[in-house]
Formats: C-alpha cells, sequence, structure tokens
C-alpha cells in the first residue's frame, strides 16, 4: 500500500494545515491560553534539550496564571518545578533553588509533583529542597573560590602556583555536575596558565575544550584573548552546545503573549511531527547519523611489578597528578627473569570523565635504581605495568543515533621505550617518561566492542661490569 506519510506532500500539509488550526485558535481565543498544552510544549522543549526556550514559556505561563487563577496552585507548582529544572540545567542555582522553594510552599510539606517523562531524582538540587538539605551559598561557591585565587595567582604572573590550582580545581569539576560555566572558565584559565609556561599542546587542547563549553570568543574578565598566541588555534570541533545565555523579560500583556505562545506551539508540533522520539513523519532511528560523543568515562585499573628495582613514580591524567609514590621491589632478577616471574603487585585504579574524545597519560619513573647491585658483573632490574581500560558509561547528541561504546586508540603509546624514553643519570639511575595520548571513537564492527581494553608494558635494563 502507498505510504502517503513519507511523501513531501504529506509533510507540507501536516505543516500548513497545523499551521492554520493554530491561526484559528489564536485569533478566536487569543485570552483563553490553555496553559496545559503550553506546559507540554514547555516540557518538550526541555526534553529535547531547549532550556531556554523552555524557560520564556514557563515565565509567560506563571504570568498568566497568576493573574488569572492565581489559586491554580498545582498547575502554578509544575510550572515553577520545570521552571527550577530548566535553571539548574543552565546553572542557574540562585534561580533553581527559588523556583523549586515556590514549588514546595504551593503543594505543602507532605506532598509531591509528578511531571510525565521528568525524573526529579536527575535534578540534584531539587532533592535537596524536598529534602532540606540546601546548602549554605558560600559552600556552594567553594568551586568558584578557588577559580577566583588561581586566577588571582595567574595576573599575579605566579603561573606554575596557578596551574596547580587549576589542575587541583580540573579534578575536583570532573565530578561536579553542571557548573558548565565555572568548568569552561577553568579550562581557558588553563591554557591560557599552559601557553605562559610555554606547554603548546596542553594550551590548544585547554582552550578548545574551553571553546566546547563557552563558545569561540567568550573570556573572563581581564584576560585578553588577542594576547594569547594559541587561541585561535584550529580545533576539532567546538559546538558551543553549553555555552550561557541571558534573556530579557518583556511586557506579557495581550497579544504579545498569544503571538508568543503561538510560535511556541508551531514549533512544538513540527518538533512533534518530525524531531521527537515517537514523532510519526520522522526517518527511522537507524536511518539517523550516529551521535558524537560529549561525555565519556572511562575506568583505568593499572598494575605495577617489577624485580630489583626502586625509586619513585608519578602519574598524571589530563594534567591532573593521580599517583605520587615510592616503589621498592626487593625481587632478585636474572637473564632469564621476565614479568611473569614478579611476585609483589600494586594494584591502582582511577574513573575520569572526559567531555572530549582524548586524554593525555603521562606516566614517570625517577631515580629508578637497582635494589642490589654486584660489582663487577652483570645486574639486570625490571620494570612491569600493565593497565586496564573499561568504558563505564558514555553520552552523545541528542537527537543523534548511539554510536555504540567508545573504543580507545595509541594504549601502545603506554609501552615505555627505553631508548627514547629513559635518560641515564648514573651507571645505575635512570629518568623515564612516558606520554601517551588516548583517543576514543566509535566502534566499526561488533568485534572492536570489548568489556576491557589492555596493554602490557615491560622494560629490562642490563648493566656489565
Amino acid at each position: 500500500m502507498y505510504d502517503l506519510k513519507k511523501t513531501f506532500f504529506c509533510k507540507g500539509l501536516a505543516i500548513f494545515l497545523s499551521m492554520f488550526l493554530l491561526l484559528e485558535a489564536y485569533y478566536l481565543f487569543p485570552n483563553e491560553p490553555d496553559y496545559h498544552a503550553n506546559l507540554q510544549i514547555a516540557k518538550q522543549q526541555y526534553l529535547n534539550g531547549d532550556y531556554m526556550g523552555a524557560k520564556v514559556i514557563l515565565e509567560r505561563i506563571a504570568d498568566s496564571v497568576t493573574k488569572n487563577e492565581p489559586d491554580n496552585n498545582y498547575l502554578l507548582a509544575k510550572v515553577h518545578l520545570l521552571l527550577g529544572a530548566c535553571d539548574e540545567m543552565l546553572n542557574d542555582i540562585d534561580s533553581a533553588k527559588q523556583n523549586y522553594k515556590i514549588a514546595k510552599l504551593l503543594i505543602g510539606e507532605e506532598e509531591t509533583i509528578e511531571l510525565e517523562d521528568i525524573d526529579t531524582e536527575e535534578l540534584i538540587l531539587y532533592g535537596q529542597i524536598f529534602d532540606n538539605q540546601i546548602q549554605e551559598q558560600g559552600e556552594i561557591d567553594e568551586l568558584l573560590t578557588q577559580f577566583e585565587n588561581a586566577k588571582k595567582a595567574f595576573f599575579e604572573k605566579d603561573y606554575e602556583k596557578a596551574k596547580e590550582m587549576l589542575e587541583k580545581l580540573e579534578e575536583k569539576l570532573a565530578t561536579t555536575e553542571g557548573r558548565y560555566t565555572l568548568k569552561g572558565e577553568t579550562f581557558l584559565l588553563m591554557g591560557a596558565t599552559y601557553e605562559k609556561l610555554d606547554y603548546k599542546k596542553l594550551a590548544i587542547k585547554y582552550y578548545c575544550k574551553a571553546k566546547e563549553i563557552l563558545g569561540e570568543g567568550k573570556t573572563i574578565k581581564g584576560l585578553n584573548l588577542n594576547e594569547l598566541k594559541y587561541y585561535k588555534e584550529a580545533c576539532k570541533t567546538v559546538t558551543g552546545a553549553v555555552a550561557q545565555e541571558t534573556i530579557k523579560r518583556k511586557s506579557s500583556i495581550g497579544k504579545v503573549i498569544g503571538a508568543l505562545v503561538f510560535l511556541a506551539a508551531v514549533g512544538g508540533l513540527v518538533w512533534y511531527l518530525f524531531f521527537s522520539k515517537n514523532a510519526p513523519l520522522k526517518k527511522k532511528a537507524e536511518e539517523k547519523a550516529p551521535g558524537k560523543y560529549t561525555s565519556i568515562t572511562v575506568k583505568i585499573d593499572v598494575t605495577y611489578s617489577g624485580l630489583n628495582s626502586k625509586g619513585r613514580r608519578k602519574l598524571t591524567i589530563d594534567g591532573s597528578k593521580k599517583l605520587d609514590e615510592k616503589f621498592t621491589y626487593p625481587q632478585k632478577a636474572d637473564s632469564k627473569s621476565t614479568c611473569d616471574d614478579a611476585t609483589k603487585k600494586e594494584d591502582r585504579s582511577f574513573t575520569v570523565t572526559i567531555t572530549s574524545t582524548s586524554m593525555t597519560i603521562k606516566q614517570e619513573y625517577l631515580n629508578w635504581d637497582y635494589y642490589t647491585f654486584k660489582s663487577p658483573g652483570t645486574n639486570y632490574k625490571i620494570l612491569c605495568t600493565n593497565w586496564n581500560f573499561s568504558i563505564v558509561k558514555y553520552e552523545y547528541e541528542k537527537g543523534k543515533a548511539d554510536p555504540g561504546p567508545p573504543v580507545p586508540q595509541g594504549l601502545d603509546q603506554l609501552s615505555m621505550d627505553i631508548d627514547n624514553d629513559c635518560v641515564q643519570k648514573s651507571q645505575r639511575v635512570h629518568d623515564c617518561t612516558t606520554i601517551a595520548t588516548i583517543t576514543f571513537k566509535a566502534p566499526t564492527s561488533k568485534s572492536e566492542i570489548q568489556q576491557v581494553y589492555s596493554v602490557t608494558q615491560t622494560k629490562i635494563r642490563t648493566t656489565h661490569n
């Protein structure tokens, strides 16, 4: 049978009839808005990630209901709850808290609000409000205080101090929901700091991460982008998808409200017909292009071992120091010894979340010495490291097809090359540094999808006397 809804004619007719009916409703009933229908439209925009668009509609609903139906507490509570959710997603903490509190006061202490398709358990501030656990503003802004201190150190040209403070702040922000503007400004300042310290690649990397959040050309007070020589370097992707915006509230009188509601309704209807999850006129999900990764959480398990070795090791991931500790492996080694012979094994584990598709891992072995050294004779020392990478979770562009679990690339870079990565400080002692850039790409076949990706590095050094 001929499928009419797939034809261009049907799509055009659907839009024309929808606009005609909405115009009829607008001119016949301009002063009788359908609050529930408009609330549904705002909710759909929220679910589609258009938090600002949803907020505009919700604020006008709240104004109108307050004037015309002031006793409709449950409807107003729903509106303020959804307004709070929009504010929370936009990282406007004070406004989110205020709207959640209004919603709570409207329905009473013992009642709850239900919004279909919205999981309130994912709204952190909402849960804190209803559990009476909202922190004081000074506690909430602890991260901001750390940022301001780092910024002060930067402008005082104490770049090493600024670098140390920013790397610690980045580590905390990695496990913090929201705070997108602060994350973007932190990345921007990190890029500028790395530039001042002549780390070109790191500077460009963090400039790009800042642009992904803040958008191109956005800066912080006192930082002139024209003076940063690496800021204009090309990035792979700059979306500005979570860049903060501001809106000005305008009058909500008469037909101005009606016109905005009409436009929102048309947009909502077109979205429903062509772009929503169950849209009757959209293409099948499998026909859509895979989405780009927006967030990847990786669990990194490292097992250290060795024979006849001692020294100090450091591990840094994306500029954040994860390890700085001494190691000692007293077990004897000879010409036949391998990593399988090592009996002392030390396990370390880290969970890292990135908002790009790459991470930089720096492994250092400092003052690597023989635990036991016999002279004259032939001595052996061995260091072994086994890396396991597992994908905990990942997120991708909304409205796009699932690209599949990301596959790490470049794990072979973690294998240390003693000739190129190590510097001999004396007959016995070496300093070794390995820097690897691990990238993540979508799988191209089922065989690429694994639960754990592993690589083992083994280094043996001999000295003849």
